[in-house]
């Protein structure tokens, strides 16, 4: 199992650790998020796709122009199962 699953009695969830250097743009040091399953390899490909997104937005919030104003990226809701397959 990957170590950003996370599986607890309401399903797995995605548990990522936010860089340092982020840690203070975002006022957080992990982002958790529900995958809304119970099927270990259909969560393993949900989180796979959703770490992909938040690296992607990890590295738009590195961007100069990004570091100077507050953003909420990584606050926002990321689709889930219904539109990720």
């Amino acid at each position: 199992m990957p170590n950003y699953l996370l599986l607890t009695p309401c399903g797995f969830y995605l548990r990522l650790r936010v860089p340092a250097d982020l840690r203070v743009t975002l006022g957080k040091r992990e982002i958790k998020k529900p995958l809304y399953t119970h099927d270990k390899k259909t969560a393993s490909r949900l989180a796979n796709h959703l770490v992909y997104n938040i690296e992607q937005q990890f590295n738009t919030l590195r961007e100069p122009r990004m570091q100077r104003r507050r953003t909420t990226i990584i606050k926002g809701k990321i689709p889930y199962a219904h539109s990720v397959i």
